[in-house]
């Protein structure tokens, strides 16, 4: 019985503070295998938050989506070839504007 205690806790331990991957195991072991871009995420201790940090896991896209009109105050306008990203990157040679 206690060796089945044990056992158990052991799983508990391990589903609470989950290993890093082994990145030699990239993209088999990695949770997003093949749509994987290797951010690092799942190379740290910080793969316990993967499954709601991950952009190719459950709806992480839509997240994404979503957070760029509350961070930035727009999307991205995919319709404009000069407007595929977000940044500070002005038409007039770069730069945020300001001068610097």
């Amino acid at each position: 019985s206690s060796s089945s205690s044990s056992n158990s806790n052991s799983n508990l331990n391990s589903k609470l503070n989950p290993k890093p991957i082994d990145p030699k195991y990239w993209p088999e072991r990695f949770p997003a295998k093949g749509d994987c871009s290797r951010c690092g995420l799942c190379e740290t201790s910080f793969v316990k938050h993967v499954s709601t940090s991950c952009a190719f896991l459950n709806d992480g896209m839509k997240r994404i989506d979503d957070l760029e009109q509350v961070l930035h105050g727009r999307r991205r306008g995919f319709s404009n070839s000069n407007n595929n990203s977000i940044n500070d990157y002005d038409e007039h040679g770069g730069g945020d504007g300001d001068g610097d």
